[in-house]
């Protein structure tokens, strides 16, 4: 196996193990390994990003008082990574709406 697979799989792991974590944080389900997971829930947990996945966790933690260190070690992430997540996001700008021409009478 070389590097790049080694990574590849450990980054799968890494997210096997939170998809566990996100689904008793939200009461769906209690479980203690991936394989238990609802399939469903599994699959819509990992077509999210990994960062996203964990926002819910991290924010829970850091306001139980963890440091970022300690969340960046809990989440395998770095701690400017841990600081970023618990910074409150931008609302999202909407594009105004067009104006539009009032349609000719005939």
């Amino acid at each position: 196996m070389d590097e790049n697979e080694m990574i590849a799989q450990r980054r799968a792991e890494r997210s096997r193990l939170m998809v566990v974590r996100l689904a008793a944080y939200l009461n769906i389900c209690n479980v203690d390994r991936f394989d238990q997971v609802p399939p469903h829930v599994a699959k819509c947990f990992l077509e999210m990003k990994y960062e996203e996945m964990i926002r819910p966790l991290v924010l829970n933690d850091r306001a139980n008082g963890m440091a970022f260190r300690g969340l960046a070690a809990k989440y395998m992430i770095d701690h400017v990574t841990a600081s970023r997540l618990c910074q409150p996001r931008p609302p999202k700008s909407v594009a105004p709406m067009k104006r539009f021409h009032p349609l000719p009478k005939d």
